[in-house]
């Protein structure tokens, strides 16, 4: 276990705590690397971590405890009890399992252009989904993850129980499953806690381990849903979880029926799994679930936000328990934490992929443009030993213009845009570095670009609008 978890932090793919645990007893336990960096606070057992979507797991056995006291029919339309939702068929099943149709955060993007300061409520949810004005598909017939779906269940749980949902969940989860370290929070934080971690990012290029705070670059998006309730944005420690993961396993939170229907994965309207990923992973009520059953039953829950990704990963054959809560944000999480179970079941473990974004950019970075290029192609092509990220190779290139590195991010981003010529992110992505750097003819051309690909989206029409009525 220590030789995995130590590899992994030299390779910037861990910076955080691990726990792993058997038959609830903790076999293995440690923390890697800077809780803080600029005060040089290490990270410890008791550092409080952002979960992340792990969240929606308490927001899914809340309304599953609603459920066995006969508040709820799970298959009933939500407007039976919440008249102000704008889709009438949209069930609770169909939004604890992400089968909904539901938009995710793009729902926002009017408001947020609007008011760039603005820290939205789970108030404005239901009028963010009216404005929008339309679904995905239609309710049950694929699946697609929604956080303001999980919003929305927030918001039926508060109604039923005329409470605000961060004193029910505190109540009737965390207490009943005995987690002390585990509180809501907001951003801008409302109380400070010195035991909590700060998130950062990966440096790609930088020759040494290398973080940088992600309010540099996220400060903005951060605020602007550090307000939203239900989908995530709780602080808590590794512990904590194992508590939970307890308490789940003890029925103190739910009857064993009613766990075995959350475990269950979701069938959509043409009775096909609700897939994740085809063949490998669905999605029941608050987990992914792991489709191959043949020797153990996996569930968890992953979470990313800017500067931080988790895994609170469960064994239920063997009650075997993985959590990994990084305050930085690293790749293969999901790998590291099914080799941990590996390990524990003495079987050889998976071997992970390297980065293409990470190599790219720190070849660019020490040998150039001409170079950066040729590795790219080369090992894009490896496909066996390398894996390719779009969203990284973004990343990479924002990451060069913070550090104003303009040139290497803009090959970056170009880059990207011949390696994914049918997505519109990667034009948009190019032309917002264009126009900080001053090419406005360009940027232009490449928000045109990518409203080709992408007609609906208002934002980009608004950006360009306001770029083509400059003086």
């Amino acid at each position: 276990m220590d030789s995995l978890f130590t590899s992994l932090q030299n390779e910037q793919r861990l910076n955080g705590n691990v726990l792993i645990a058997e038959q609830g007893k903790i076999v293995y336990q440690k923390s890697f690397g800077l809780a803080r960096v600029n005060d040089k606070l290490l990270n410890r057992n008791d550092t409080r971590f952002q979960l992340a979507s792990i969240g929606k797991t308490f927001t899914a056995v809340a309304v599953l405890q609603l459920y066995e006291q006969g508040k709820i029919k799970l298959d009933d339309p939500l407007i039976n009890y919440l008249p102000d939702f704008p889709f009438a068929t949209i069930t609770i099943r169909q939004l604890l399992s992400h089968t909904s149709g539901l938009a995710d955060l793009q729902i926002f993007d009017p408001y947020i252009h609007e008011d760039p300061k603005r820290i939205l409520t789970n108030v404005d949810v239901i009028p963010a989904l009216k404005r929008f004005g339309k679904l995905q598909f239609e309710p049950g017939e694929r699946w697609s993850y929604s956080n303001p779906g999980y919003c929305v269940l927030a918001i039926l749980i508060e109604k039923l129980t005329a409470m605000p949902f961060d004193e029910y969940v505190a109540q009737h989860i965390w207490k009943v499953a005995s987690m002390p370290n585990t509180y809501p929070f907001s951003i801008p934080k409302t109380k400070p806690d010195t035991k909590r971690a700060e998130n950062y990012q990966p440096v790609f290029f930088s020759s040494q381990l290398q973080w940088v705070d992600t309010m540099k670059r996220y400060q903005p998006l951060l605020v602007n849903f550090g307000g939203l309730r239900g989908l995530g944005f709780i602080a808590s420690t590794a512990n904590d979880l194992l508590a939970f993961d307890k308490a789940l396993n003890e029925g103190r939170l739910l009857k064993a029926q009613t766990l075995s229907k959350a475990y269950t994965a979701t069938r959509l309207t043409n009775g096909n799994l609700a897939d994740v990923e085809p063949g490998k992973v669905s999605y029941g009520l608050g987990w992914f679930v792991g489709q191959d059953t043949t020797t153990n039953k996996l569930v968890w829950h992953s979470g990313f936000i800017p500067g931080g990704s988790t895994l609170f990963l469960r064994n239920l054959t063997r009650q075997q328990t993985v959590v990994i809560l990084n305050n930085a944000e690293c790749e293969g999480v999901q790998e590291s934490g099914e080799n941990a179970l590996r390990l524990l079941m003495n079987q050889p473990l998976a071997s992970g992929k390297k980065s293409v974004a990470k190599h790219y950019a720190k070849a660019l970075f020490e040998r150039g443009p001409d170079y950066g290029a040729a590795r790219f192609l080369v090992v894009k092509a490896d496909t066996a030993n390398y894996s390719f990220s779009p969203a990284e190779l973004d990343y990479a290139g924002r990451q060069f213009m913070l550090h104003g590195y303009t040139n290497q991010a803009l090959e970056t981003l170009k880059l990207l845009t011949f390696a994914e010529p049918q997505a519109w992110q990667p034009y948009n992505s190019y032309a917002e570095i264009l126009q900080q750097s001053g090419k406005k003819a360009e940027a232009i051309l490449m928000y045109q670009k990518s409203l080709s690909l992408n007609a609906d989206n208002n934002r980009l029409k608004q950006v360009l609008d306001e770029l083509l009525n400059e003086k």
